[in-house]
């Protein structure tokens, strides 16, 4: 009897202490709750944009380079000695200009000589047509005359033609290379004296693009990109054939250049529209969230007292990407608020303070 009543007073001892501890517990999460009631709403400040629709081209890139509109290399058809030079290495000359004479003495001095023999078989001939008309002279001698004037006047074409191979001259005003040539030095045939490039005011940009592309109509517009400068040209020409190595269609455009600002065989950059320019929903890239699942943007709507807004998560398909925009699918519309810059702070339904609001870029 005695132990059943130190039970009874352990238990009861226990109870009390138990229900005394829910009672502090309780009033603890009372005053918690009135605590929280009376704080105010968590709130995150982020930027925002609004949505904006606009024409876009869908387009690639691919490598291009230029091509001189007029260049070629001088080698010397006849060989000989260079008895003038009248260009320093990578001088502009003009069209005609004479840039280097080989020595003609030779064909000077048998010009000379073939000019004698001309004017007496022209003599000889006159004569002969003169006693063939009184019947006096026979037709082969005739004949033979005016043989012997044809090749006369043959040799000297002959010689003529020498003396204006052994003088080089510039068939078009350009910005010559660089020479290590000397007066006094002999040259043998064939020997290169230099290169030619034309002083036009453009160049020729040859790229490629895949047979798998739509074909590019002459007078298509593209952009060409070289040191830092991105400028427009016109297609001119294309290749009929694929390319047999890459299948590949070869394209030719016209670039405006000044003072030979891009050299030729240039590598450059060309943008290639590969469709229809269309209107896209734009959102800046750091709006964009992206999980294991899809990618979505934050669309904020107005709260009724005008300060503040809640964000809402809006699924997005990333179409394309241009400049720092990103081209989406979306239900949302052009004019919709979206966070951007602190929108990876934000979740569904938090409300939202905006410290910047901005159109689109």
């Amino acid at each position: 009897m005695k132990a059943l009543l130190r039970w009874f007073t352990v238990l009861s001892i226990c109870g009390l202490i138990g229900a005394g501890l829910f009672h502090y517990k309780l009033i603890e999460i009372q005053e918690s709750e009135s605590a929280s009631a009376d704080m105010p709403e968590h709130t995150e400040t982020v930027e925002a944009k609004t949505l904006q629709m606009i024409e876009y081209t869908p387009s690639m890139q691919v490598i291009g380079e230029t091509v001189a509109a007029h260049q070629m290399t001088v080698l010397n058809e006849l060989p000989g000695q260079i008895v003038a030079l009248n260009f320093a290495a990578g001088a502009r000359v003009d069209k005609d200009q004479i840039l280097l004479q080989l020595d003609i003495s030779e064909e000077q001095a048998r010009l000379k000589s073939a000019r004698a023999q001309l004017k007496l078989t022209r003599s000889t001939y006159k004569r002969l047509s003169r006693l063939d008309k009184s019947h006096h002279t026979s037709q082969a001698q005739l004949d033979q005359a005016k043989a012997s004037l044809r090749i006369a006047e043959a040799d000297i074409e002959l010689l003529q033609i020498a003396i204006r191979k052994k003088t080089i001259r510039a068939p078009f005003a350009a910005q010559a290379g660089l020479h290590e040539l000397e007066v006094g030095q002999y040259l043998q045939q064939g020997t290169q004296i230099t290169q030619l490039i034309g002083l036009e005011n453009f160049v020729w940009v040859d790229f490629h693009v895949p047979q798998f592309y739509a074909h590019l109509a002459v007078g298509s517009a593209v952009k060409v990109s070289h040191a830092d400068t991105e400028q427009s040209a016109k297609i001119t020409a294309l290749n009929p054939s694929l390319s047999a190595n890459a299948r590949s269609v070869h394209y030719r455009a016209r670039l405006a250049v000044t003072d030979n600002e891009v050299m030729p065989n240039t590598v450059v950059s060309v943008t290639v529209p590969t469709g229809q320019a269309q209107q896209y929903l734009a959102v800046p890239r750091n709006a964009i969230r992206r999980n294991a699942n899809h990618d979505y943007i934050y669309v904020l709507s107005p709260e009724a007292d005008q300060q503040s807004y809640r964000a809402h998560q809006q699924m997005i398909k990333v179409l394309d990407e241009y400049q720092d925009l990103s081209l989406i699918e979306s239900s949302a519309k052009a004019g919709d608020l979206i966070a951007s810059a602190g929108s990876f702070k934000l979740f569904e339904g938090v409300r939202v303070v905006v410290a910047e609001r901005a159109g689109a870029e």
